[in-house]
């Protein structure tokens, strides 16, 4: 994930839409000028570079991910075989979010596609008002009603990651503590002074977590979380480092 406050948004769609993928950027003018999101598509990649590389960092680095759904996106394999099937991942771990926009009248029932809201609201088709490429103003409404959602997602996304506001008396207050005496060590413990990388997995999921940050957020997207492990592991010091970051209640 991008660490700017800026919010990237990734635009795939089938270079016979071009026409539409420009009428899209250009709507978001605003939204760049306002230095509140950053985007990105294909035509962005420079000679000599290795497309499906940039393809896949940029996507990896996005926030939101605009599918501009027409009968020639879905029938284009580097959209729903590479580009689609990578943001369903990342969906799915909670990395990015879809938003498919229904630029022309489509079958679009595949691959669980419709199981994202769409935009225009109810699924209109943008050239359902025109489909005449010379006809820009009759679309204009269309596209203002996606903007003006779009606006709904990256506000949801810039408070997702947005790390919350801490008082330094908080954080000085909630990493004090009692000294810790280890019952088989009569020499006193300060946990301050203790840290263990823990080995973190999911046991009733058979799955290991491979990074803290991660670890953070599952925690936090839990009700209750039960932090188990040896004596000495650092069970006590990873969660008020928990506390900190997340305001996780811990039980």
């Amino acid at each position: 994930m991008p660490c700017s406050s800026n919010i990237s948004l990734f635009i795939s769609y089938s270079h016979k839409d071009e026409w539409l993928k420009k009428e899209f950027e250009s709507h978001l003018n605003a939204l760049i000028r306002n230095e509140v999101i950053t985007t990105w598509n294909d035509r962005e990649i420079k000679a000599g570079q290795v497309i499906d590389n940039e393809v896949d960092n940029n996507l990896k680095l996005s926030n939101i991910v605009c599918f501009l759904v027409s009968s020639d996106f879905i029938g284009s394999n580097y959209c729903m075989e590479k580009e689609y099937k990578l943001a369903q991942k990342m969906h799915k771990n909670s990395e990015v979010v879809i938003v498919p926009i229904i630029v022309r009248a489509c079958d679009w029932d595949v691959y669980d596609l419709k199981s994202y809201a769409a935009l225009p609201l109810d699924a209109t088709p943008i050239t359902s008002r025109s489909a005449d490429v010379s006809s820009i103003a009759m679309r204009d409404e269309g596209w203002l009603e996606v903007v003006d959602q779009l606006k709904i997602v990256i506000a949801d996304q810039k408070k997702s990651l947005t790390d919350p506001i801490i008082s330094e008396e908080y954080i000085h207050s909630s990493s004090l503590s009692e000294i810790v005496q280890h019952p088989s060590n009569n020499t006193p413990i300060d946990d301050r002074s203790i840290f263990v990388d823990p080995q973190i997995s999911v046991p009733n999921e058979n799955r290991s977590i491979d990074n803290f940050d991660r670890f953070i957020k599952e925690i936090s997207e839990n009700r209750v979380s039960i932090i188990v492990g040896e004596d000495r592991s650092g069970k006590t010091v990873t969660a008020k480092f928990i506390q900190q970051r997340s305001f996780a209640p811990m039980f």
